[in-house]
């Protein structure tokens, strides 16, 4: 383990290094070849009464209009819907292309519906968003009974930050991705390494004692550098 650790630390420059690579590479291809995504949404509630003398809500009314609010999340993204969503905008889009830009999400313990739209143009966002509302509005009254309103709780907004992608997210993983990876090259270059460093190794490997070590001086292109030789029970010597 302590040579484990001396081998890091050695190299933790250039894994840091490594990790800071990776990490404005992803930085770069986040920022400059991924569009950004805008979402825009707009908010509608869902009435209902099953006796239309009641002047008040009752609790049958409220779990009804639960029922219903998810019979018209199916029907906003029903190709009726889309399709006068696109004659309506003229859209050059396709009626799946469209569904994908549109999600539904029914706000938990309520009556109250997000309706979603994703795109790269914030402006067609929003009005994809309020077509697909008022749309969904009229097809409602054709195909549902028992719906008193489904009002609008608020216009869809135009969004002006992107919700994706996250640069400062993607640039983390990425640091972390190149540092990780840095670190298990480490790893598994030390785990693979059995080459002998230091008479322990000698004496763990052969099973021979060291008698004593000689410095041995070699000649390299720039200038002399030193190894060390061992002299081993049996009488071999080895330099290295």
């Amino acid at each position: 383990l302590r040579g484990l650790l001396s081998a890091i630390l050695n190299r933790l420059t250039i894994i840091i290094l490594l990790g800071i690579l990776v990490g404005g590479i992803a930085f770069a291809y986040t920022e400059f070849f991924i569009n950004p995504i805008y979402v825009s949404t707009t908010k509608v509630y869902i009435l209902s009464r099953q006796d239309p003398n009641e002047k008040g809500l009752t609790s049958g009314d409220l779990a009804f209009a639960t029922y219903l609010a998810n019979d018209y999340q199916v029907l906003l993204t029903s190709e009726p819907v889309l399709k006068k969503v696109k004659e309506d905008l003229k859209l050059d889009l396709t009626i799946g292309e469209l569904a994908g830009m549109t999600s539904v999400e029914l706000e938990e313990d309520t009556r109250i519906l997000d309706i979603k739209v994703s795109s790269t143009d914030p402006k067609l966002a929003k009005k994809v968003a309020d077509k697909v509302r008022d749309v969904a509005n009229e097809r409602t009254k054709l195909v549902m009974e028992g719906i008193e309103a489904v009002n609008p709780v608020d216009e869809a907004s135009l969004p002006r930050v992107p919700s994706s992608p996250n640069v400062e997210k993607n640039t983390m993983l990425g640091f972390i991705i190149g540092f990780g990876l840095a670190l298990l090259v480490v790893v598994v270059m030390f785990v693979l390494d059995d080459t002998i460093k230091t008479p322990d190794d000698i004496e763990k490997k052969l099973g021979v004692s060291v008698l004593a070590s000689i410095p041995l001086k070699s000649n390299r292109k720039k200038g002399y550098g030193y190894g060390y030789g061992y002299g081993y029970g049996y009488g071999h010597d080895y330099g290295y």
